[in-house]
């Protein structure tokens, strides 16, 4: 089996920032009556409750995560681009496991970052829920490089 490499995690990121920006400007074009922006608001409040109960829950971040990346691509209305998350779930997991010294700490940063996506969403704001949501992909992306970096010295 082939190792995850840095230049494989950039490809999978740039697809992934291709697929969830589009999917943003569809879910910003959502007519008021489309019952997604009751789920982001319910979204939006689920993550306040994690973030002020994180303590011992930061592995219950996980299937906030795929909600609230679901609800996202959802709106694409795009058989593809709903079976995208699953995809690259499987590829992240596949190929690497996630070094796991530091998830709470990058799950808070994920939970904020989410939250702020959402408000802007919400409220119906174009420019900051973009720039919310590359700040929040780049996060994720850098994340991830690190760890290769860190399992790729740690193999050395």
């Amino acid at each position: 089996m082939k190792k995850f490499e840095q230049s494989w995690a950039e490809q999978l990121f740039e697809l992934r920032e291709m697929l969830e920006t589009h999917a943003l400007q569809h879910f910003l074009n959502l007519p008021d009556s489309d019952a997604r922006w009751l789920q982001a608001k319910t979204l939006l409040e689920r993550h306040r409750t994690l973030r002020d109960s994180i303590g011992d829950s930061f592995r219950m971040f996980s299937q906030l995560d795929r909600d609230f990346h679901s609800l996202l691509l959802s709106a694409a209305d795009n058989i593809f681009f709903n079976q995208s998350l699953e995809i690259i779930s499987v590829i992240f997991h596949f190929h690497y496991q996630w070094d796991e010294s530091d998830l709470k700490q990058r799950n808070i940063i994920a939970i904020d970052e989410h939250m702020t996506i959402l408000s802007a969403l919400i409220c119906r704001s174009d420019l900051d829920a973009n720039l919310a949501l590359r700040n929040h992909l780049n996060t994720a992306k850098q994340s991830m490089i690190n760890s290769i970096k860190q399992s790729e010295s740690l193999a050395h």
